[in-house]
C-alpha cells in the first residue's frame, strides 16, 4: 500500500495548527458578571458576546453555547467590560455600557462611559456590540478546527486543518482566513492551499475602503497559485437594528499560474470591475 502524506505536508499542517490554537486561546478570561434583564422579567448572568444583526449574543456559565435575544425585548442591560458600539448614524464609539430608564417615559437609553466622560444614547439607535479588550492579542479573535477520514473501500484518507482570526477596532477590520486539505490514495496523492484576508478601515461614519486577497494552490487543478486582489470604496446606506443595506464599488484583478509547462496553456490575467450590495433584513 503506497499512499501517505509527504513530510512537509504534515508539517505545514503542524505549523498551521499551532498558529490556530494560539490565536483561539483567549489571552484574558472575559468577565461573567454582565447583566441582562428581559421585558418579561428574566434576569441572565453572564457574558454579553456582542449585538448584530438585532440580536444579542449572551453565554451564562451553565450554557454550553451562546443564546441570541431579541434586542427589542431587552428591558435591561449592564457590563464593566469595554464595548465598540455602533450607531444607526454610523457613529462608532468605546466604552463602558449601561441601560438607564428615563422617569415617567417608555424611553430606554443606553448609558456609556467614554474615556471618563457620561453619554447616553436610545437603545433603539444602538445597532452593534463588539467586545473590546486593551491590547492587540486580546482583541485578536480567532478559531480552529482538525479534521480526519478514512474510506476502506477504496483505501482513501483525507485531512483537513483551518483556522479563522479576526481583528476589530472602531476604525479598523481585518481578518484572515486559511485552509489546507491533504487527499491520499493508492493511486494519487493531492493537496489544497487556500488563504483569504479582508481589511476594512473607516473613513467617516459611513464611508469606508476595504481590500481583498485570495490565493489558491490545488495539485488537483495543477495550479501552482491563483491570486485574487481587489479593492474599493462603500458606504452603510441604511442601518437599524433589524435592516441594513451597503454598497461598495471597486475593481478586481486575477492571475493564475499552472504547473509545468502545459502545451498550449497559458496564464490568465483579468482586470475587472465589482459593484457589490449588500442588504439583511430580520424579521420583526
Amino acid at each position: 500500500m503506497r499512499h501517505s502524506f509527504s513530510a512537509t505536508s504534515c508539517s505545514r499542517l503542524a505549523i498551521l495548527f499551532l498558529v490556530a490554537v494560539g490565536i483561539a486561546v483567549p489571552v484574558l478570561a472575559k468577565r461573567k458578571d454582565d447583566v441582562v434583564v428581559m421585558k418579561n422579567g428574566d434576569r441572565l448572568t453572564g457574558e454579553i458576546k456582542g449585538l448584530q444583526q438585532g440580536e444579542l449574543s449572551f453565554k451564562a456559565g451553565y450554557m454550553k453555547e451562546s443564546i441570541a435575544l431579541d434586542w427589542q425585548d431587552v428591558a435591561f442591560v449592564a457590563s464593566a467590560d469595554r464595548f465598540i458600539v455602533t450607531l444607526t448614524s454610523g457613529e462608532r464609539l468605546t466604552g463602558v455600557l449601561e441601560t438607564a430608564n428615563i422617569p415617567n417615559e417608555n424611553i430606554r437609553q443606553i448609558q456609556l462611559d467614554v474615556a471618563g466622560k457620561q453619554m447616553t444614547v436610545p437603545q433603539r439607535e444602538v445597532i452593534g456590540l463588539k467586545q473590546r479588550e486593551t491590547g492587540f492579542w486580546s482583541q485578536l479573535k480567532g478559531s480552529a478546527d482538525l479534521g480526519f477520514s478514512y474510506t476502506s473501500g477504496n483505501d482513501s484518507s483525507d485531512l483537513f486543518a483551518a483556522l479563522e482570526a479576526r481583528y476589530d477596532t472602531h476604525k479598523y477590520m481585518a481578518g484572515l482566513s486559511m485552509t489546507s486539505q491533504f487527499s491520499g490514495s493508492t493511486a494519487q496523492s493531492t493537496n489544497r492551499y487556500t488563504l483569504t484576508n479582508q481589511n476594512a478601515r473607516m473613513l467617516t461614519r459611513n464611508w469606508f475602503v476595504g481590500t481583498y486577497i485570495d490565493l489558491l494552490k490545488s495539485d488537483q487543478q495543477q495550479l501552482d497559485l491563483r491570486s485574487t486582489w481587489g479593492g474599493g470604496l462603500g458606504r452603510y446606506i441604511f442601518q437599524s437594528p433589524a435592516t441594513s443595506l451597503t454598497a461598495m464599488v471597486g475593481g478586481v484583478y486575477t492571475h493564475g499560474r499552472y504547473f509545468g509547462s502545459v502545451s498550449g496553456r497559458t496564464n490568465p490575467k483579468q482586470w475587472g470591475n465589482a459593484l457589490r450590495l449588500e442588504v439583511f433584513h430580520v424579521p420583526l
